[in-house]
């Protein structure tokens, strides 16, 4: 009988290199492959059967007594089932682990593998060890035969964003928007040719040619990005840019004009007290935006938003800041002297009643709006001009944190706008961090602020949240 080379039978078999194992027939030595034992079962009931096509494979009578595995054989099968038993257990207790808030606490499992919760709370630091964990927790669900939530809560985040983005662009659709502009596109961040609309950028910016106004793609109202001030220590009173708008018409004598923005400030905005960046006494502290005519910010035709005395308590003033939007405490008509309110909300009849602030012992008092980190607000406007002159025109103002109703804060009725020599009326705002008096060498923290979905009409604008004002 031919001798099977065990090469060959391992090819045969789909194993390359299979060890033979040596047996006793009678006079003559034959070669069964390891393979042939293991994988075909062979034994003294067996036989092996000839493959056809190959002469070199006969038909072997059943052998005189089972051939025994060497020790060196038998212990490395020993090694490979070990392995796969450890295997197999790692699996099952990874499994487990996944499932562990739905099982009983097994102690002996937290000496192999540190505990989910620990893990994932090493990994929420910061938004990308956020989209880390998510991953883990995406595996170790699948694994164990669970839903991703992780996946889910992706999902309605963007949906989330979706429906913020189409009630933005529903709200710039309504009659008599003039103005509609949501910073999600690059261009919007281009120097423009004085004086149209866009960012006119300072080249004393500290990082300049980096200019000190960005799109930020990662924090917006809605849509994929707003403008971003970045408020240097050691700079002077406008070291960023300012956002000039046109709006395309003038609105002069008995007529009325609407806005609205979005506005937030990181904590170091809110904590810093700006008015020990300038002269004692100078209040100095950020603008937040300016209504005027295109010739001059700072001039009668002039309606500023500002954070008074570094209060993060917004409020107004026109004529370059010679005149308050501040109101006996009747929250209702204009004083220049005597007990007044800053905040006048409180008029306002349900579901819009906000403030009752009062200037009392240098200091505000009561119910006051004030600005806090890392808040999306929805400010808006109604500015009515009555006669030049006259006091018969009126400013009013709400706020709104995002996703929640608007409150007044502003009530001035009964108040003299001035007109400028030679001008029409307001036909213009600026968006800007101008604070007067700011200087360079003092040393702060970077300040952070945004801005979003800036609308202006000739009609009241649709609230992103509740019943419109």
């Amino acid at each position: 009988m031919e001798s099977v080379a065990s090469s060959e039978v391992g090819n045969l078999f789909g194993e390359i290199g299979s060890l033979a194992q040596e047996t006793e027939s009678g006079s003559q030595r034959e070669y069964w492959p390891r393979s042939a034992i293991f994988k075909r079962g062979l034994s003294v009931q067996t036989h092996a059967t000839a493959i056809q096509g190959h002469s070199s494979l006969v038909r072997v009578s059943a052998p005189r007594y089972i051939p025994q595995m060497p020790q060196d054989v038998t212990g490395r099968l020993n090694l490979r089932q070990c392995f796969l038993t450890l295997g197999l257990f790692l699996c099952v207790t990874m499994i487990l682990l996944s499932r562990r808030e739905s099982v009983a606490h097994i102690p002996w499992m937290d000496n192999l593998l540190p505990r989910p919760a620990t893990a994932e709370a090493s990994l929420i630091s910061n938004s990308t060890a956020g989209n880390t964990k998510r991953s883990l927790s995406a595996q170790l669900n699948r694994a164990a035969g669970h839903q991703d939530t992780s996946s889910m809560a992706s999902t309605t985040t963007s949906e989330q964003s979706s429906s913020a983005l189409q009630n933005f662009q529903a709200r710039c659709k309504h009659a008599g928007v003039i103005v509609c502009q949501g910073f999600d596109e690059a261009s919007a961040f281009l120097q423009p040719v004085w004086p149209n609309t866009g960012f006119y950028y300072k080249k004393e910016c500290p990082t300049w040619p980096t200019p000190c106004v960005q799109q930020d793609r990662d924090v917006s109202f809605s849509g994929t990005g707003s403008a971003r001030w970045d408020i240097y220590g050691n700079t002077g009173e406008n070291f960023e840019a300012n956002w000039l708008q046109n709006f395309g018409q003038t609105f002069g004598r008995n007529s009325t004009f609407y806005v609205q923005y979005a506005f937030r400030a990181d904590p170091n905005w809110v904590s810093i007290d700006w008015t020990k960046t300038g002269p004692r006494g100078g209040n100095t502290a950020p603008k937040l935006s300016i209504f005027h005519n295109h010739d001059s910010t700072c001039a009668a035709e002039e309606i500023t938003i500002h954070d008074h005395n570094s209060w993060t308590m917004p409020t107004g003033y026109s004529d370059c800041g010679n005149k308050q939007f501040i109101t006996k405490l009747d929250g209702v008509t204009y004083t220049s002297k005597g007990d007044f309110l800053l905040q006048q909300g409180f008029t306002a009849p349900a579901p819009f009643t906000g403030e009752k602030c009062q200037w009392k012992d240098d200091r505000p008092t009561g119910t006051c709006f004030k600005i806090q980190p890392n808040t999306w607000y929805t400010l808006y406007f109604k500015v009515h001009v009555g006669d030049w002159g006259q006091p018969n025109s009126s400013v009013e103002a709400w706020f709104a944190p995002q996703g929640q109703s608007m409150r007044k804060f502003i009530n001035v009725m009964g108040y003299t706008l001035n007109q400028d020599k030679g001008s029409a009326g307001f036909d213009t705002l600026t968006l800007t961090q101008y604070m007067t008096g700011k200087q360079s060498s003092v040393a702060h923290p970077t300040a952070h602020v945004w801005y979003d979905e800036l609308i202006v009409s000739t009609r009241s604008i649709q609230a992103p949240t509740g019943p419109t004002p």
